[in-house]
């Protein structure tokens, strides 16, 4: 859910150990990233480019009201954008962003370890169950959670965002069991290790 800017970044490498749980190894890699060459414009295409501005002032407010909805429809749309489904919602990743309703953010039993022990997706659809729309809305706002959850992405969202996020995990229907719990201990389930960055050798 996080845009790189500036230098891209590169490929996770996952590496299979063997062990209780079945494991792969994340890293993340860093590449100098390229400037994108300069062009010139034409004098129309300047012109289209004024106009088109001129267009984007007068629709603003249009769009502002837009932003301003609260609907199942629009909390599909912020669990997709904002990655909810890339950890919740097991196999996610591996159908392609094609959403299974049945195990949509449900939460996911594979863990991810690391110095803090190792931690897992946790079912949304509980959470939202389990709290009303105001009180969800606050709790998503003073979130604080281990890693790799990104609590602070969640903290930023607009009210109208969280608000329309419970009213879809709502619509889910029935929310299922908890997941795994968090543990210091050898996990009993597959996980992904992730690990500190290699520094270069000098």
């Amino acid at each position: 859910m996080i845009a790189a800017l500036g230098a891209g970044l590169g490929r996770p490498r996952f590496t299979p150990r063997s062990g209780a749980g079945k494991s792969r190894t994340f890293r993340r890699g860093y590449r100098a990233g390229q400037s994108a060459p300069l062009c010139s414009r034409s004098g129309e295409e300047m012109a289209a480019t004024t106009a088109f501005a001129a267009f984007a002032g007068i629709a603003l407010p249009v769009a502002a009201f837009a932003q301003a909805e609260v609907s199942v429809e629009r909390g599909l749309y912020v669990s997709i954008i904002a990655g909810c489904h890339d950890c919740h919602t097991q196999g996610y990743n591996e159908a392609e962003g094609k959403i299974d309703p049945e195990k949509a953010l449900k939460g996911s039993s594979v863990g991810w370890r690391g110095p803090w022990g190792t931690t897992y997706a946790g079912n949304l659809r509980l959470v939202a169950a389990s709290t009303d729309e105001d009180f969800f809305v606050e709790r998503m706002k003073t979130l604080k959670t281990s890693p790799p959850m990104p609590w602070y992405n969640v903290r930023a969202m607009k009210e109208n965002d969280l608000r329309s996020l419970h009213r879809y995990l709502i619509s889910l229907g029935e929310p299922g069991k908890s997941g795994p719990l968090p543990t210091r201990e050898e996990p009993r389930t597959p996980y992904i290790t992730i690990a500190p960055p290699t520094m270069p050798k000098r």
